[in-house]
């Protein structure tokens, strides 16, 4: 293996990725969670309870989570030049897994799509003008409390 990361649950033998078996069954229950589950936050928060980190002994937060479960490496591909091939190593997860998790990862993108924050229309929406003629835009607000602090 030339360059790069080494992907949680390999490690390196003579430039070949060779599964680390420790690492590997963490990685085995990221996929087996979040493919029973509806909530990545539900998931990350197991994963701490459990006190699985990454490689460097941090927690993982939600776009390692993603990044894992999108690496087809660890179903034993390789992609290369946008084109996916088989791999020389083993794979960690097999594809019915893989598959079940992906269809939470859609079903997760399905549900967000569409939907706001808020459920209130922003009544004063253009209709506040600052001195010199722009609109005004919040630039924070203050704790939790829904009142700006400041406006420009």
């Amino acid at each position: 293996m030339d360059g790069g990361y080494v992907p949680l649950g390999y490690g390196v033998v003579d430039r070949k990725l060779i599964v680390n078996e420790a690492e590997a069954a963490q990685v085995r229950t990221m996929f087996v969670l979040f493919a029973r589950s509806d909530s990545t936050a539900a998931v990350i928060r197991e994963l701490n309870a459990r006190e699985i980190r990454s490689r460097r002994g941090r927690p993982i937060d939600r776009g390692a989570l993603c990044k894992l479960l999108h690496n087809r490496i660890y179903r034993g591909e390789i992609t290369h030049k946008g084109e996916t091939y088989p791999g020389m190593h083993e794979p960690i997860v097999d594809a019915d897994l893989c598959d079940a998790a992906h269809a939470v990862l859609a079903g997760n993108r399905n549900q967000r799509t569409g939907r706001t924050r808020s459920t209130e229309p922003a009544l004063l929406r253009g209709l506040i003008f600052t001195q010199s003629g722009p609109r005004t835009t919040r630039k924070r607000a203050t704790g939790g409390t829904g009142i700006a602090s400041q406006w420009t």
